[in-house]
């Protein structure tokens, strides 16, 4: 079975590798956000893997500050992009309609979702993991 940390160093290689390879074919591109969106999840996983260790060495140490704040950072992101767009449809039904936006409170849409997310990323990445529980 392969951890976490070789699945992200694998996803990392492949974001380098498929950009390399874009030279002689576009279609090495799929490579890249498929690279890409692997490498974020996993690094949320890797974080959370090296928040569990009890007594981590300078290096584990060093690896969950540097994987923490992408983390922080995306869920910052996620949180402003749903935001804008809570905004945007409360200015439009509120204020003044523009003519680009056509549609009611149903487009909404997927912002609620983003915002949770967003929300849930920051918890994890800032929340201390109780160690003992995950023992069990």
């Amino acid at each position: 079975m392969i951890t976490t940390g070789k699945k992200l160093i694998i996803a990392l290689l492949m974001v380098l590798f498929s950009l390399v390879l874009m030279r002689f074919n576009s279609w090495f591109g799929v490579g890249v956000v498929v690279g890409l969106v692997l490498a974020i999840l996993y690094t949320i996983d890797y974080a959370t893997e090296l928040r569990t260790i009890e007594n981590a060495n300078k290096l584990q140490h060093f690896l969950l500050v540097l994987l923490t704040v992408p983390q922080i950072l995306f869920g910052i992101g996620i949180i402003a992009i749903g935001a804008s767009i809570v905004l945007w449809v409360l200015y439009n039904n509120f204020v003044a309609r523009q003519s680009e936006y056509t549609g009611g409170f149903l487009t909404f849409g997927m912002a609620p979702i983003f915002i949770v997310f967003g929300i849930g990323l920051l918890i994890s990445a800032l929340k201390k993991r109780d160690r003992k529980s995950n023992e069990s």
